[in-house]
């Protein structure tokens, strides 16, 4: 796994740190399940990616069959490459899951890769990552990595037009990492407040001229991963 990557995992365990999670546990949870029509088991794939970082000829082979023909998904990166950040980010909707079943709150996965699949086109959605409930009502959780730290050394933040639309519809609460930097933001799309912070892009370039909504100064949002689970759990409570 190239030097890129390896940062990726050691910040990411680091983030496991914070969420008293076991990484080990994580991926031992997919030791009796397999990929749809294959030898690949998830367990020792998902165990050698993010305690090893590094996967077998036959996973690798497996991981560039099923994303290497996701272009307008994986930009410049490989279907390995591309398969490797989802794994990052399904064991790390894992580790934020038992942290908030841990607090006490009921949380469950709701996005389409819920099974940890790698999907077609076809069936790659939007969806928010994680359904919270509280004695408040429910709320969707969208968790977004950001790995370059883009949104503090340039001070912005973009979602494509139709997933900001759906976070808005949903009244989504929108929680942002960056975990080189080991900082946070949240943002509570579903509060009113909230939406004057964002503007329309009627043509984005990186999302291949397609609109966008851009939030201005997420640098001010930026906090501490720790306090940022803390800050959720407030907003869950906040009357509905």
């Amino acid at each position: 796994m190239n030097p890129q990557y390896q940062a990726k995992l050691d910040a990411c365990k680091l983030c496991f740190d914070l969420l008293d999670a076991d990484i080990y546990q994580l991926v031992s949870r997919y030791d009796g399940e397999y990929f749809p029509d294959s030898k690949i088991n998830k367990g020792e794939l998902f165990r050698n990616i993010m305690i090893n970082g590094s996967y077998t000829a036959a996973q690798e082979t497996y991981m560039e069959s099923m994303c290497g023909g996701l272009t307008r998904f994986r930009d410049r990166r490989t279907g390995v490459e591309y398969a490797t950040d989802l794994v990052i980010g399904w064991i790390s909707e894992d580790g934020l899951l038992d942290y908030f079943l841990n607090t006490g709150q009921t949380a469950v996965l709701s996005g389409d890769d819920r099974y940890r699949e790698f999907l077609n086109p076809r069936k790659i959605s939007t969806q928010a990552d994680i359904e919270l409930s509280s004695a408040r009502g429910k709320r969707k959780l969208e968790y977004m990595n950001d790995w370059t730290n883009t949104w503090k050394k340039r001070n912005h933040l973009d979602l494509r037009e139709n997933k900001y639309l759906r976070l808005v519809d949903e009244k989504a609460i929108f929680l942002g990492i960056s975990p080189l930097s080991q900082e946070a933001l949240v943002i509570d799309i579903g509060n009113e407040k909230t939406k004057t912070n964002w503007v329309r892009i009627d043509s984005h370039w990186p999302y291949g001229g397609k609109p966008a909504w851009q939030l201005k100064n997420p640098k001010a949002l930026m906090m501490p991963i720790d306090e940022s689970f803390k800050k959720i759990v407030d907003i869950l409570m906040l009357p509905g």
